[in-house]
């Protein structure tokens, strides 16, 4: 919920800059939610971390059980940070209403390249023995990766755009 409540409030902040037409604060903003983004994502990374085997326990008793979610919480620690970044670029794209590319990428790299990937290295031997539960968080974890690449290029690529039309807004007054 952490990201999601990040992502709604950078998009409310580059909305409200990029409604002012206040070019130099938006591009502060985005570097700023970018570093912010990664801040947060290292924080519950670490606690997620630290905390693992305590977590476990609170929910069985059982040696196996606790191991496996013990491991799985490694791989949602290190899920954190593409989290991070996705959410992030897509409350900027949100806030410059550039929302149409928001959904192919996520629908790609989600379903076609981070489940994908991830049943067939959790229940196949086509790339690796399979992984089982590990299989699906590496798959996520791919797709998330991905997502935020694409989505950030898409928000450079957005920006870019935008500075260009408001320099040559700004020459012809």
């Amino acid at each position: 919920m952490m990201p999601l409540s990040l992502s709604i409030a950078i998009s409310i902040r580059i909305g409200n800059l990029y409604g002012q037409n206040n070019m130099t604060q938006l591009k502060v903003a985005v570097s700023t939610s970018y570093i912010l983004a990664i801040t947060v994502a290292l924080f519950l990374a670490l606690i997620t971390f630290t905390g693992r085997d305590l977590i476990s326990q609170l929910y069985t008793d059982s040696s196996a059980v606790m191991a496996l979610a013990s491991s799985i919480m490694i791989l949602a620690c290190i899920y954190q940070l593409p989290d991070a970044l996705q959410v992030a670029a897509n409350g900027i794209l949100r806030g410059l209403k550039y929302t149409t590319p928001i959904s192919y990428i996520t629908f790609i790299s989600y379903w076609l390249i981070g489940f994908c990937l991830g049943y067939v290295l959790a229940r196949t031997d086509i790339i690796v023995p399979a992984m089982g539960p590990h299989g699906f968080w590496v798959g996520i974890i791919v797709g998330l990766s991905v997502a935020a690449i694409l989505l950030m290029l898409t928000v450079r690529k957005r920006l870019k755009y935008e500075l260009f039309n408001n320099d040559a807004l700004n020459q012809n007054k």
